[in-house]
C-alpha cells in the first residue's frame, strides 16, 4: 500500500508546535493529544524540525533543571527524515528502522502532507500479511480438494 492511500483512509489532524514554544507547552500538546511526536513549524509554516518525547527525556538527562528554560527550538531534531506520498508503507517502515525513529513526516514539494507513526505502518503491513496468509491457506485447501 502506498503512503497516500493510507493517509486517505485516516482522518488525522497534525498537531504542530513552534521553535519558540516552551518545553511545558510542547509537553502539554503531546500529552493532551496522546501523541509521541510532532512537527515543528516556523512562522512561515515551513517544517523545520521534529519534537518528541525522546527530546524531552534527552534534555532532562543532559541538562537537568535547565530544561525549564529551554525552548522547542533548543531541543528539536533538525534533521528531517521524510517519505513521499508515493512511497510504500514498507519503504516508510524501512526508513523508520534505519533511522531509529517512530514518527515519519510525509512531505510533498517541500510541504507537510502527513505524519506516520510506527503503529500505522505496522498495522498496514500486518493487514497485508494476514491477507497473504488467507490467500495461501485457500490455495492449499483448493489444491488438496482436487
Amino acid at each position: 500500500m502506498k503512503v497516500k492511500e493510507y493517509l486517505a483512509t485516516i482522518k488525522r489532524v497534525i498537531i504542530t508546535c513552534r521553535p519558540e514554544d516552551t518545553m511545558e507547552t510542547a509537553a502539554t500538546l503531546l500529552a493532551t493529544n496522546h501523541i509521541g511526536a510532532m512537527p515543528v513549524r516556523d512562522a512561515n509554516g515551513r517544517t523545520v524540525g521534529m519534537f518528541s518525547e525522546r527530546d524531552i527525556i534527552k534534555a532532562f538527562s543532559q541538562r537537568g533543571r535547565e530544561v525549564q528554560r529551554l525552548l522547542v527550538g533548543d531541543l528539536m531534531s533538525r534533521t528531517l527524515i521524510v517519505c513521499a506520498p508515493e512511497d510504500t508503507m514498507v519503504t516508510a517502515r524501512r526508513l523508520m528502522k534505519a533511522n531509529r525513529i517512530r514518527h515519519l513526516l510525509v512531505m510533498e514539494g517541500g510541504h507537510l502532507v502527513g505524519l506516520l507513526s510506527v503503529s500505522d505502518v505496522l498495522e498496514v503491513i500486518l493487514q497485508d500479511t494476514d491477507m497473504e496468509v488467507h490467500v495461501l491457506r485457500d490455495h492449499v485447501i483448493a489444491v488438496r480438494g482436487m
